[in-house]
């Protein structure tokens, strides 16, 4: 076995060596024509490509609509010009990607977890808007947000059914 560092784009990959790429969240930085002429070279034939992303999530059950809708407010309000232009593919689930080989159906998912208030803040923190937004205000959005839901979540230890839709594009070589 062997581990390296290479782009998506020029891997060093042998080519026709190589039976499945997956791609986690990650396909709206590459280059894409660069890319799919090196997943033709390294793709045995009838080998798969599976790119996928997730997009916004939604809190269930008690009050999760008002606590989603915070979120969403701080998502495409408050954080409007903030996201890196790439990101609008991820919001379309990269549905407009086109590449030249077969695709295939894929089924549907969804990814889910159980959170507290302070692992769902802790998240939101992870978005490259809300560092920008910080950076740029000087003010971190997510205690924003945080004062706004922490009343509408109860208790911050209470944990909660978190999901995120998750879109799937396959294709074979």
């Amino acid at each position: 076995m062997s581990y390296q560092i290479a782009s998506a784009e020029n891997s060093g990959i042998e080519s026709n060596s190589i039976n499945l790429i997956t791609v986690a969240q990650a396909f709206h930085w590459f280059d894409i024509d660069a890319f799919a002429k090196e997943v033709n070279s390294v793709l045995k034939d009838g080998g798969v490509l599976a790119i996928w992303t997730y997009n916004l999530l939604s809190v269930q059950g008690t009050n999760g609509k008002a606590i989603d809708d915070a979120i969403n407010h701080l998502y495409g309000s408050v954080l409007e010009g903030f996201w890196p232009d790439e990101r609008a593919l991820v919001e379309t689930g990269y549905k407009d990607i086109q590449l030249p080989f077969k695709e295939l159906k894929a089924p549907v998912f969804y990814m889910s977890a159980e959170w507290s208030l302070p692992q769902i803040t802790g998240y939101l923190n992870t978005w490259s808007a809300a560092k920008k937004y910080q950076e740029e205000v000087g003010v971190n959005p997510v205690e924003m947000l945080n004062d706004e839901i922490s009343g509408i979540w109860g208790e911050p230890e209470i944990t909660r059914l978190i999901k995120w839709p998750l879109s799937i594009r396959v294709w074979q070589k």
